[in-house]
């Protein structure tokens, strides 16, 4: 790889990463340019052309992308010369026009038609020209792409669309603070893959005589207008997480005045979109309904914060729910534990004379060990700032254990976190599911227990230890949900002003 001045090479094998490989050393040659507005339709055209080299050429294959003023050209040579895409018998121009005539035996055509020729098409519509040149044993396909960069009127819609991760300390004037914390990569870029989808199937849209129906296409130039220049921040912040192999993404975005209608409008625009997608009406495949939730706390967690109030970290899961991570890896060994009768009224019994949080926390433990078996457990609470958790309390914890984890933070990757972020259980049946779910584990102080349940309780978490694997079946589920409760009611009632 090798950048400087005004043009920049690489060098990339015939395989599925090289795209994404490509997408990133544009867009880092791109920036350090001053382009990086360029980056989307650069990237997308550069994704189209190296898949075409992957799928077809099968070759190694040498990209060059050089700087020309407000623009930038972009050549992906391969080593099959014979292969050449050409004019296709649909109606349309040709997709390439040759930069020398010359006629050459054996040639294929990617028709149209195909998945790669549609591609050639997204091509034709993004780049401001293109072309092929042939040689003896290679050929270099190039497109250029430029033009002048984003408008930076503080009401321009894709200044306020691409909002950019800032350091608070240094945010723009003028602009709030909305700080989007625990957020799982993994939406992040199913959603923005979505977006990428529909952008493409539009602008194709555009290339062809049928093009779309007249509230569609209103619909598709709106959405259009809106994307345009994007460059998706957020996005780039959850490449460069998974790179870390991290699977959350906590960022800081500088939000513009007269920002949140804005992005109102556009949520309800991709909401109108995914209808039609649903529908039948457009090729692009409807996002998971997780997708559409997910957008929709983005642009309502934005406004809360604009608004004034603290953050409240992502609600969705690290992990989906069909993920095999879930499931428990065979049988849990070990010999199922009835409780003890009438454990749980015991409880409520001791709970209605614990008065602060150590007392509390010490008598729900107990109860669970004298009840269930349970050999440790905490409470952990979400301070006011939204995103610090602090335990509070810890039974039977090593000080090594509990000073490590005495803060840390709701977007972390811990089980107690996202039961705070998400407001539902986590069991871990085993220290090997627990291991295989929060590699965090692994090289960070951890209590002894084989089975760990975190349990929601409001603005906190209730972690309960046990000394064996632990099969958490539904019975026993519904008995550990019953203390937290108990727990929560405990905590209003300690809190409250009569007491």
């Amino acid at each position: 790889m090798d950048k400087g001045g005004s043009q920049a090479r690489l060098e990339i094998a015939p395989d599925g990463s090289s795209s994404h490989l490509a997408r990133q050393w544009a867009r880092q040659a791109l920036n350090d340019w001053g382009l990086g507005h360029l980056c989307e339709d650069v990237e997308m055209v550069l994704g189209e052309l190296v898949v075409n080299v992957v799928l077809h050429a099968g070759t190694p294959a040498e990209i060059v992308m050089r700087r020309l003023g407000p623009g930038v050209r972009v050549e992906v040579s391969d080593r099959r010369p014979d292969l050449l895409p050409a004019e296709v018998s649909t109606g349309l121009t040709a997709l390439f026009q040759l930069d020398e005539d010359e006629g050459i035996a054996g040639v294929t055509a990617l028709d149209a038609e195909t998945t790669t020729g549609r591609g050639l098409m997204l091509v034709a519509a993004v780049s401001d020209g293109w072309g092929v040149v042939p040689g003896d044993s290679i050929k270099t396909v190039w497109a250029q792409i430029g033009g002048a960069g984003p408008e930076t009127d503080e009401g321009d819609t894709d200044s306020i669309l691409d909002l950019e991760p800032v350091d608070p300390a240094a945010a723009p004037a003028g602009a709030a603070l909305a700080r989007l914390a625990g957020v799982p990569t993994r939406l992040v870029l199913t959603s923005a893959a979505n977006l990428d989808d529909i952008i493409r199937e539009f602008r194709l849209a555009g290339t062809t005589t049928d093009g779309l129906r007249g509230d569609l296409a209103e619909l598709a130039e709106n959405f259009l207008s809106m994307t345009t220049n994007v460059r998706q921040p957020f996005r780039e912040a959850a490449l460069a997480a998974i790179e870390d192999r991290r699977r959350l993404v906590d960022v800081t975005v500088a939000v513009p005045p007269g920002a949140v209608p804005t992005l109102r409008a556009f949520r309800d625009v991709v909401d109108q979109i995914v209808y039609y997608c649903r529908h039948g009406d457009l090729l692009s495949v409807a996002p998971p309904a997780e997708i559409t939730g997910f957008r929709r706390w983005y642009v309502d967690e934005i406004e809360r914060q604009v608004g004034g109030a603290q953050p409240r970290a992502c609600p969705f899961p690290v992990l989906p729910a069909d993920d095999p991570a879930l499931e428990p890896a065979g049988d849990v060994p070990g010999v199922v534990r009835r409780p003890r009768p009438g454990w749980l009224e015991r409880a409520a019994a001791s709970l209605r004379h614990a008065f602060d949080v150590s007392s509390i926390t010490e008598t729900a433990v107990n109860a669970a060990a004298n009840g269930i078996g349970a050999s440790s457990g905490s409470l952990c609470l979400l301070e006011e700032d939204g995103i610090t958790v602090r335990l509070v309390q810890g039974v039977a914890y090593r000080q090594e254990v509990e000073g490590h984890w005495r803060t840390f933070e709701v977007g972390d990757d811990v089980p107690a976190s996202e039961t705070i972020r998400t407001g539902e259980p986590v069991y871990l049946r085993t220290i090997a599911e627990r291991d295989r779910r929060y590699p965090i584990f692994a090289s960070t102080p951890v209590v002894a227990d084989h089975g760990l349940a975190c349990l929601p309780v409001d603005r906190g978490c209730l972690v309960i230890g046990f000394p064996e694997p632990r099969p958490f079946d539904a019975d026993e589920q519904r008995g550990l949900m019953q203390l937290a409760y108990l727990v929560n009611e405990a905590l209003i009632a300690a809190a409250s002003p009569d007491r």
